[in-house]
């Protein structure tokens, strides 16, 4: 469709669909960074989502958005979502590397903004972008004969509901297989007051009975 792309293919539930994306889930230096953003605001932080995307040749430039537009209501100054980037193969102006409009954030968004205070997002593979859901951004058009692909790892506010439902996606059954550190920014924790829980108890009991 317009928003999600034409011919760009994008899925979900990495955890389970690629087992080498866990130490980027769990990259320590990302964390610090999501930490200092994030947990000023929330007991903990959580996984919002893992997307897989691929722009294929002949795709157009993504419009303008923001993803905390997921969550209708006024943030009050405080951000709800950090994104992570990650880039599989190298980015360039030519092959649709992300387009980011800094400190836009502080201004009301604009889907028809000035690509004139846009900047490209190129970067060689293995690189990481990281910006806040609150940055005007997109996707770029794909002018070249070659795909190019990404992984975005997002984390949002612990008392949010994720944009990708992160229970049905890694269920008890096979979230257990995990180790706890993925399990906790799945979700499987309660947050204060009693946000989460089950039968009155961390959820993590789930997975031990």
């Amino acid at each position: 469709g317009n928003f999600y792309g034409w011919n760009t293919t994008r899925f979900g539930s990495l955890l389970t669909k690629s087992p080498s994306s866990h130490p980027l889930i769990l990259n320590q230096q990302i964390l610090d960074l999501v930490g200092a953003t994030l947990n000023p605001h929330c007991d903990y932080y959580q996984l919002n989502l893992t997307q897989a995307v691929r722009i294929h040749p002949g795709e157009r430039q993504q419009v303008p958005h923001r993803d905390e537009e997921m969550w209708p209501c006024h943030k009050g100054g405080i951000n709800y979502l950090v994104n992570v980037l990650w880039a599989l193969d190298d980015f360039t102006a030519e092959n649709g590397a992300t387009r980011l409009w800094p400190r836009s954030q502080f201004k009301a968004l604009d889907r028809s903004i000035s690509p004139i205070d846009m900047v490209i997002a190129e970067m060689p593979r293995g690189s990481a972008l990281v910006f806040l859901g609150s940055i005007t951004h997109g996707g770029g058009a794909n002018i070249t004969t070659q795909p190019r692909t990404g992984v975005i790892v997002s984390y949002c506010l612990g008392w949010l509901r994720q944009y990708e439902n992160q229970y049905l996606a890694y269920p008890p059954e096979i979230a257990q297989t995990f180790p706890k550190a993925l399990c906790d920014l799945i979700g499987y924790r309660i947050h204060r007051p009693n946000l989460g829980g089950h039968e009155g108890q961390d959820p993590s009991v789930l997975f031990h009975g």
